[in-house]
């Protein structure tokens, strides 16, 4: 999905709404196995990490448990105490259809709602006819 990783990426910062690209491939360490997470984002007005998981499939629940899995490692690993929860999103790309689910590490906050991208926006910048320009 590295087509797609590009325009998620270009997505989120022409977004100007304070997203800031931490990298794309990031490994994290967790026990002394390394794990890649596919995209990472902080939201400086938000405060908290946003990990972004690509899957060019049909979501499976197992992809939930693996984004939970990423967002309690960042939480113990990168968050320095000050910032919220990361927040999390899983993009599953099908051939006629695309899946975009937020997750947290705890419940959707109130303050999280309008400050990020809904899914609609997300899914109408990533999946556009092939005739229309990108």
């Amino acid at each position: 999905m590295a087509t797609n990783s590009t325009l998620i990426t270009k997505f989120f910062l022409e977004l100007n709404s304070g997203f800031a690209y931490i990298g794309r491939q990031i490994p994290v360490n967790v026990g002394g196995s390394d794990f890649i997470i596919n995209l990472l984002f902080f939201h400086l007005p938000l405060r908290c990490y946003v990990v972004i998981e690509l899957r060019n499939s049909r979501f499976l629940p197992e992809y939930a448990g693996k984004l939970g899995f990423y967002l309690s490692a960042i939480d113990s690993l990168l968050q320095p105490g000050q910032d919220n929860p990361a927040v999390g999103l899983i993009i599953c790309t099908d051939k006629d259809n695309i899946v975009v689910e937020y997750e947290l590490s705890n419940l959707f906050p109130e303050r999280l709602k309008g400050n990020l991208p809904t899914i609609e926006a997300i899914t109408t910048a990533i999946f556009r006819p092939k005739t229309e320009p990108r």
